[in-house]
């Protein structure tokens, strides 16, 4: 898609000219605005960003319960952010409902706000809403965070009073969205810059150990150690086929600091009903979560390790599969499809 490169630019002035109208009817608000435009302009940190956006909202609107809900280009939920009030909300946000029927997935969607005076009222959304009527919250409101770019995610925000937010609490509500929608686009695209130069930086050191290491061991030991710290892994090694069976791949390269004990190198791992043999068998990249590796291989060292998510990348040379990369997290934070490509 060709993007205007004012495109943003014109983005900001029609916000700066609703603000101009807002500063005329309600100057305390304004200076609320004005307070969270600076205040998300210098945080890169998202729970440090939503903590001041709370407070300072607090201050200009009603609201028992606030959050944001983040979304990847495909789609994908990626993050909840502050949801105050009901700590269940925050823990596990209607992870049990199909996408399509939660609320924060209709206004991404329909790149619409949208308003509930009286949630015991509302005919939409009844599955979704239920968690909501027990964190005891009456009426609410949710508004898309979009800037000319690209689509990013949903504000909302909740009260346990009915019928709480005027069409004046809207317009301003609005025009929060604006400002957040644009500091987390100026966040991603900081990260992405970032990830990019040390994603650059790491082909460089591997390519001066390949020139300057000659045992092979110590070789992958150093591209391990590289990549656990430019992919934020807890664990890296490298599987090869084992020289004494055909049924098992043998860690031959490690690095993991903090091991339980539960996986060192030259541990075998079962080329049959393991994702490392899965992705040697395939040639195809295995992305799972620790819940998938139980299903295959209960009581496994991965489980006993704490390792949450994982990803298994075949090492592929001239139409041969020589072995397999592994990457773990103990954080639930998934691989993407960006990292498994680089």
């Amino acid at each position: 898609m060709h993007l205007n490169p004012y495109s943003r630019e014109v983005q900001f002035a029609m916000s700066m000219a609703a603000e101009a109208v807002l500063v005329e009817q309600e100057p305390t608000r304004y200076e609320a605005l004005i307070r969270v435009s600076q205040a998300i302009g210098v945080h890169r940190d998202p729970a440090e960003l939503f903590q001041v956006l709370s407070n300072e909202l607090r201050s200009v609107v009603k609201f028992d319960s606030i959050g944001v809900v983040q979304y990847d280009e495909a789609g994908n939920e990626m993050a909840w952010h502050l949801a105050e009030k009901c700590k269940e909300m925050r823990d596990r946000p209607c992870h049990e409902l199909p996408q399509e029927e939660t609320i924060p997935w209709w206004v991404y969607q329909h790149q619409q706000a949208l308003v509930i005076p009286c949630v015991d009222r509302e005919t939409r959304f009844p599955r979704a809403l239920d968690p909501i009527r027990t964190c005891g919250i009456r009426s609410g409101c949710a508004f898309p965070l979009t800037t000319v770019h690209r689509r990013l995610g949903v504000l909302f925000l909740g009260s346990e009073e009915t019928e709480a937010y005027s069409d004046e609490d809207i317009s301003f509500l609005s025009l929060v969205a604006g400002q957040i929608a644009l500091a987390i686009d100026d966040a991603l695209n900081f990260e992405a810059s970032r990830k990019a130069q040390e994603q650059l930086k790491l082909l460089l050191d591997l390519t001066n150990s390949v020139v300057s290491t000659l045992d092979l061991r110590e070789l992958l030991r150093n591209i391990s150690a590289n990549l656990r710290r430019v992919m934020q892994c807890d664990f890296v090694g490298v599987g090869l086929p084992d020289a004494g069976n055909g049924t098992h791949l043998r860690l031959y390269a490690v690095d993991f600091p903090e091991s339980k004990g539960f996986i060192r190198e030259e541990s075998l791992i079962p080329i049959e009903g393991s994702p490392p043999g899965t992705a040697f068998r395939t040639g195809e990249p295995y992305v799972a979560t620790i819940r998938d590796v139980a299903q295959m291989t209960p009581d496994s060292p991965p489980s006993a390790e704490g390792f949450t998510v994982g990803c298994v990348v075949p090492l592929v040379s001239r139409g041969r599969i020589h072995g397999v990369l592994n990457l773990a997290r103990r954080e639930e934070n998934a691989f993407s499809p960006d990292e498994v490509r680089f």
